[in-house]
């Protein structure tokens, strides 16, 4: 058996791993932008503190309400499906919402909506990802924790081999 790399970069050798990584990059950076452009927003349309933090509840919400109907969705269907609906789905919306900017349409409240719209897209799309990428981190491509170290049993249990069941 070959003996790990002792590298924590280690995994970017791989071009599934390096591809992966980069877009979840640009995506999360991309939904930060979303946040504080909403936020924005929301100070220009009602200078109120109240609806600008609605806004970054709008975008934590989907989080509390979707992490268990992700997680069974990721279960019950295709991932990459789940993930590319997600994305479609985020790429409707937010077209839906520079469309109503574009026009001057945009109420708070329609705000509120479709930054909502958006955070279900994204939290949706972020569960089914997460094991995919544990796996492309295998044992033999990252580094192992001595025994000795409080995350060694976790280390072990994600990147145990998955049972056919």
């Amino acid at each position: 058996m070959a003996q790990p790399s002792s590298s924590a970069l280690a995994p970017f050798r791989h071009g599934i791993f390096r591809s992966v990584w980069i877009a979840t990059l640009a995506s999360s950076f991309g939904g930060m932008i979303q946040g504080v452009g909403a936020a924005w927003m929301m100070v220009a349309l009602a200078a109120s503190a109240q609806m600008v933090t609605l806004v970054q509840a709008a975008i934590t919400l989907p989080i509390v309400l979707l992490a268990m109907v992700a997680g069974a969705l990721a279960d019950a269907y295709d991932r990459r499906k789940l993930m590319l609906v997600a994305q479609v789905f985020m790429l409707v919306v937010s077209a839906a919402l520079a469309v109503t900017a574009w026009m001057g349409l945009v109420t708070p409240w329609l705000l509120l909506a479709f930054t909502f719209l958006i955070g279900c897209g994204a939290r949706s799309m972020r569960r089914p990802g997460t094991p995919r990428s544990v796996q492309w981190c295998r044992a033999r491509t990252c580094p192992r924790p001595s025994r000795s170290t409080p995350w060694a049993s976790t280390w072990r249990a994600v990147s145990a081999r998955p049972s056919a069941a």
